[in-house]
């Protein structure tokens, strides 16, 4: 018994990944409802066992579950593609960035009609421009021009004003989100995912000279912060009996706004420079 589990063969390592995922969730279930008693307990124990276990297999076959993954995934032409060219790679990532944009724009305007909420119709109409930016930058992918660099700077460059006049209203008047127990981690993971995500991007897309994909690197920047931002006041607004949310609120709401003003007047010049190189080598 002790060598099967030292040595699992991959059924079994299936069952206790299948296992770790259910009782996982059934007890992050029960706490996000509040439910603490003895039923629950021992959910939370065998949860917390199965994830021990799991995570020791990852460590101990890593190499092995790596190789294997990397044939099923080498064996499928989408997927093969998807890990040789990093502008397939930024294709994908862009077409995802554009539908989850409409998707929490329908969603952020649906919360602002229902809740006659300014704030939302905000942030909805602002995840919506996006998704337009996002869609013009797909339909140009393989462009080389800085035209469409410069363009989208300038559109940025409204729009973040726009935003920015909405936050410095928040601000004054010390309002901001408030989301659904569930929709506040269902945000929260889309959020910090968005930026991660758009901070890797960023660094990856130095090395290609692309005027597109650098493009929507920075937006990707741009709309990660504004995402946190929004995170942040949601959470402040649940979670943060007693503390001072104008404060917290001010700081990062300035922070962001400084910062997605900033990245489009860089967009706009470093565009310029580009475009009067392009026009030097004709």
């Amino acid at each position: 018994m002790n060598k099967l589990f030292k040595h699992p063969p991959l059924w079994l390592l299936l069952i206790a990944y299948a296992l770790t995922l259910i009782f996982s969730t059934v007890s992050i279930v029960f706490v996000s409802i509040g439910k603490m008693d003895a039923f629950a307990y021992p959910f939370f124990a065998l949860s917390a066992l199965l994830l021990g276990y799991s995570i020791y297999t990852v460590v101990r076959f890593r190499l092995e579950i790596k190789k294997g993954a990397l044939k099923i995934l080498y064996s499928n032409k989408f997927t093969k593609r998807y890990l040789e060219s990093f502008g397939f790679r930024a294709l994908v990532g862009s077409s995802i960035s554009f539908f989850i944009s409409v998707l929490f724009g329908i969603l952020n305007g649906i919360l602002g009609i229902m809740g006659k909420s300014v704030w939302y119709g905000a942030l909805s109409f602002y995840y919506i421009i996006t998704a337009l930016i996002y869609g013009s930058l797909l339909l140009n992918l393989k462009s080389t021009s800085y035209k469409i660099y410069k363009r989208c700077g300038y559109f940025m460059a409204i729009l973040n004003t726009a935003l920015s006049a909405f936050i410095a209203q928040m601000i004054f008047e010390d309002k901001g989100f408030v989301y659904g127990d569930i929709m506040i981690y269902v945000f929260a993971s889309y959020a910090f995912y968005k930026l991660t995500m758009a901070i890797i991007r960023l660094f990856k897309t130095r090395h290609h000279k692309s005027p597109v994909l650098s493009a929507i690197a920075l937006i990707n920047l741009t709309s990660g912060m504004v995402s946190v931002l929004a995170l942040q006041t949601a959470l402040l607004s649940t979670f943060g009996d007693g503390i001072d949310n104008s404060l917290f609120n001010t700081l990062t709401g300035s922070a962001v706004s400084l910062t997605a003003i900033g990245i489009s007047i860089f967009m706009i010049i470093n565009g310029s420079k580009k475009l009067k190189l392009e026009k030097t080598n004709e």
